[in-house]
């Protein structure tokens, strides 16, 4: 029987699904001519389709060796090498395969998988791009491509891709599922929430698609949404410990505390991973049904961080982002944060090569240059951080600073569009961790401004590198990095007390004005009544218009003395939350003032002008404690509105303590409980009272309203810190 007819009898088995019978006949082939390429390249193949690779390997090496200008042995030898993550060898047999067949286009696709997981993903689109132009109805490339896309934060070009894909086939779950990923990223809820759902309609149990559905969700504080994508996840796939925790993280954003911790218990349980047990570990509720439960959640979080120590655990932060405990500022008055913040800043750790330097023409003009500027967050849009940051971006003096705006997420609100237009320059990162860094190193940034740290995993993470000789973090949350990588702290002088140095582990810079510049808030644009928002003519309303999570069991004294001591007392709190976060603080009161509880009305949720047409009925505004009223102040004070405080001696319980220091006015500012109920009532009950101090108000309020003074602070603040750093 001659060599070619054993070929074709064992090419009938393999088309037969006969592969033992297959390779049997090949193996003969090779006893008559060892170097057979086709018996080679078939050995090989059928090694691939039975799951050998490493046999895979062998036959085609040798395949190749006797046939080299045959393209598609080299294609399958690198889809060999790729199955055993040989990578690099891999790419350089797809690259083969293409310098002899540059229209391979499955080779250009292949290629250009590997060099999206090698962290090249700007060579990724061109392989998939050429692949497209040779084949433009190739739907994998379009996905690859779009996947690519994102990878550079290309979203724009990333959604078009995944909407050719759907174009092609479109009952492929699969690319409406992406491109409403990809909506969402964009900011495009609306958009995204219709393609989710035609996905979920194609494909039921598509596992990315109710992922991404539910990451979604939650970023709108639709957790009963998320919660009912991440159940279905679950189901799915109940082995999965990240399914757990997905669905965990949900059920304790919506206050359901008892069903949050039995997810990350399982979660911990099916994967103990560093990163896993320290998520596990620094879990906090973002409300508390008492005080006996703060202790125990705050005792909790002292003991596993401390276990962590113990064991030597070391969460690899590289690729994913850190666990982030944006509630620890709220839990207490902050007597160990920074011990805690340190402790869990040393559980991570980055393992990735040096980061590429600043362009040649940075290097060696220090003295001729402007100081380049970087302020980075997630949060530039109409959010506490955005505004208190926007008007210091725009205002910094350009004929000293240049000002590079860095985003993790192209916002395109009011606020968003403002510092977009009002950057020297506006850099928007890709998701991807690896590439995130790899973009801002070489922005050659004198100093680096964090206008947050904690508010959320990302930003967080990117602070653990060195990207600036100066790198800063400001009030976005009021708290210690605990960072080694952070040098300094922004503050205020009454914003922080001069013993406020010891809370940090960054350099404290006590700056005489707030190191801000705020526009005043515009005024309701009519005026809303009473009526409107279903309030009795003749209550006195005392407005604690705050996030749930700010609403501690210590404030509930404060809380039940104003209403005992102001029988037409109505306490306004906002629904800016949960249903449970709001039956959990009002069982919270009633279990402890029973009397009052009637009178505690959580109100609807507000469009910004009803919110600012509510307040403008407040008689007074109430900053709870031990975490104090930031934002919300400026806007009642701009309404020339008083807001009773007790500060505490840690700068989250301070800044409208110090907003009211650097108008001169101590009439609302309380040593204690007692005083601050009687201040309360006095402003709830006493007409006149309550007049001179809006009175005092409205004269002195410009202080706090696009004030220069205080980006002056920030310029000299800056010039002094980079001198130093580069001395």
């Amino acid at each position: 029987m001659s060599i070619d007819h054993l070929i074709q009898q064992a090419i009938a088995h393999h088309r037969g699904g006969r592969y033992a019978d297959a390779e049997a006949l090949l193996r003969q082939a090779l006893a008559f001519d060892q170097n057979n390429p086709d018996a080679l390249y078939l050995l090989g193949m059928l090694a691939i389709q039975t799951k050998r690779p490493r046999d895979a390997i062998e036959w085609l090496s040798r395949a190749v060796q006797v046939r080299p200008e045959a393209a598609e042995y080299h294609a399958n030898l690198g889809h060999a090498l790729r199955s055993l993550n040989r990578l690099d060898e891999s790419a350089t047999q797809y690259d083969r395969a293409i310098q002899i067949q540059p229209s391979y286009a499955l080779a250009h696709i292949n290629l250009g998988a590997i060099r999206r997981v090698q962290g090249r993903p700007r060579d990724a689109v061109e392989h998939f791009r050429t692949a497209l132009r040779i084949e433009p109805r190739q739907i994998g490339g379009w996905m690859n491509l779009g996947n690519a896309l994102r990878d550079l934060n290309e979203l724009g070009d990333a959604l078009d891709a995944y909407q050719k894909a759907s174009a092609l086939d479109p009952k492929l779950a699969d690319a409406r599922g992406a491109a409403a990923t990809t909506l969402a990223a964009l900011g495009r809820v609306s958009e995204a929430q219709l393609n989710f759902t035609a996905a979920l309609r194609l494909a039921p149990n598509h596992l990315p698609t109710l992922v991404n559905f539910g990451m979604m969700l939650r970023g709108q504080n639709d957790f009963d949404g998320a919660i009912d994508c991440f159940r279905k996840a679950l189901a799915l796939d109940p082995g999965n410990g990240e399914a757990h925790e997905r669905l965990g993280r949900a059920l304790m954003a919506a206050c359901r505390i008892d069903e949050a911790t039995t997810h990350y218990e399982q979660a911990v349980r099916l994967s103990p991973t560093p990163r896993m047990r320290v998520t596990f570990a620094t879990l906090i509720p973002p409300v508390y049904r008492s005080m006996e439960d703060v202790n125990f959640w705050r005792a909790r979080l002292v003991e596993e961080i401390g276990k962590l120590q113990r064991e030597g655990v070391k969460c690899d932060i590289t690729s994913q982002p850190a666990p982030t405990i944006v509630y620890l500022p709220y839990q207490d008055e902050g007597g160990h944060d920074r011990e805690l913040a340190e402790a869990i800043a040393r559980l991570h750790m980055i393992n990735q090569a040096p980061l590429p330097g600043p362009p040649p023409e940075y290097e060696g003009r220090e003295q001729e240059r402007k100081i380049r500027v970087g302020f980075l967050s997630g949060l530039f849009k109409n959010q506490t951080v955005g505004l208190w940051m926007q008007g210091l971006i725009a205002k910094l003096d350009r004929a000293r600073f240049e000002v590079v705006a860095i985003s993790t997420a192209p916002h395109n609100d009011e606020t968003g569009r403002f510092i977009r237009e009002h950057a020297d320059r506006y850099v928007v990162l890709s998701p991807a961790l690896p590439q995130a860094r790899e973009t801002i190193a070489p922005l050659g940034l004198d100093v680096l401004i964090f206008a947050d740290i904690g508010m959320e995993p990302f930003t967080a993470t990117l602070a653990h590198s060195r990207f600036a000789p100066v790198q800063c973090v400001m009030w976005g949350h009021p708290i210690t990095s605990g960072m080694a990588t952070v040098d300094y702290y922004i503050s205020n002088e009454f914003a922080d007390a001069e013993d406020g140095r010891q809370n940090y582990t960054e350099n404290l810079a006590r700056l005489p004005n707030l190191a801000v510049y705020y526009y005043r808030p515009a005024a309701p644009s009519r005026t809303f009544t009473r009526h409107k928002f279903e309030l009795p003519d003749d209550a006195h309303l005392y407005g604690c218009l705050q996030a749930q999570y700010k609403l501690h069991p210590a404030f509930d004294a404060a809380i039940a003395g104003i209403l005992r001591g102001d029988p037409k007392g109505l306490l306004l709190l906002t629904r800016g939350g949960t249903a449970r976060g709001e039956d959990l603080i009002l069982s919270r009161i009633r279990a402890g003032y029973p009397d009052i509880v009637d009178r505690v009305r959580f109100m609807p949720s507000l469009s910004r002008d009803e919110f600012r047409g509510l307040t403008a009925l407040c008689d007074c505004l109430l900053a709870p404690f031990p975490f104090g009223a930031g934002d919300s102040s400026l806007e009642g004070f701009a309404l020339n509105l008083p807001t009773v405080t007790l500060p505490t001696g840690y700068l989250k319980g301070r800044l409208t303590y110090a907003m009211y220091k650097l108008m001169q006015i101590d009439d609302c500012i309380a040593r204690d409980l007692n005083e601050y109920v009687g201040i309360a009532n006095r402003l709830g009950t006493d007409v006149e009272f309550n007049r001179a101090v809006r009175a005092k108000i409205a004269a002195a309020n410009n202080v706090l309203y696009e004030n220069e003074a205080g980006v002056r602070d920030v310029e000299e603040f800056l010039r002094q810190a980079v001198r130093s750093a580069t001395a």
